[in-house]
């Protein structure tokens, strides 16, 4: 049975990443990593991928993966950039648009518990505890995992917030000198579970971010 490879393409009218499997041929080898030159062999008539949505893409014998690539290029490109629209609201909270959805955000920081907004910073904060959440669900799935249940505590250490607030004498950029994710996870799996864990967050983009600029530590703790 002759070399095959599997193609990744992305379909722009559903925001959704198809996969098609073609085989290759002597004088059309497989492609190198960044190259789309592969050419479909002429015993393959056509090629019919059927996504989620129930669209289908057909690719022709002889039609070069090259094309392919050229249409849905701008597509793919989109994908690597994240643009979010911010406007300001009444008072002191700004609406956040992204996609077709939407969320308001409060002040940068906010020191009363009493407060009626979500602080930037504790969004962010939220953002954190949510990637490892759904991110520990997304790769549990993959590695067909059960996981009960799962949830996340996060806690940011600030340092020098009060020169938000413009106190006198005080110096520095305020920022996160801390940020420590513990996850509890109810899995039957444990040793599976906490491969898992070790390897997640170098593939979290969020988490990865934050990162380079400060201190994250993370820690599992199994529940039952």
């Amino acid at each position: 049975m002759g070399s095959r490879v599997r193609m990744r393409f992305f379909d722009s009218c559903t925001c959704r990443s198809f996969t098609v499997t073609v085989p290759a041929t002597p004088d059309s080898p497989p492609p190198a990593a960044g190259r789309a030159d592969f050419r479909l062999t002429e015993a393959l008539t056509e090629i019919r991928v059927k996504c989620r949505s129930s669209s289908v893409h057909t690719v022709n014998a002889g039609d070069s993966i090259d094309c392919v690539y050229e249409s849905n290029r701008d597509s793919v490109m989109d994908q690597s950039t994240i643009t979010l629209r911010v406007t300001s609201g009444a008072g002191d909270l700004a609406r956040v648009s992204v996609r077709r959805q939407q969320f308001v955000v409060g002040r940068p920081i906010e020191f009363d518990e009493a407060a009626p907004r979500i602080a930037a910073l504790e969004y962010a904060l939220g953002a954190v505890g949510a990637e490892a959440v759904n991110g520990f669900r997304v790769f549990a799935d993959r590695r067909r995992l059960i996981v009960d249940a799962i949830e996340a505590v996060v806690t940011g250490e600030l340092q020098h917030e009060l020169v938000y607030l413009d106190v006198i004498g005080e110096s520095g950029r305020p920022g996160l000198r801390h940020i420590h994710v513990k996850v509890f996870v109810s899995c039957p799996d444990r040793a599976a579970a906490q491969e898992l864990f070790d390897e997640m967050f170098d593939k979290l983009p969020l988490t990865g971010t934050l990162r380079a600029a400060t201190r994250v530590s993370t820690e599992l703790v199994f529940t039952v």
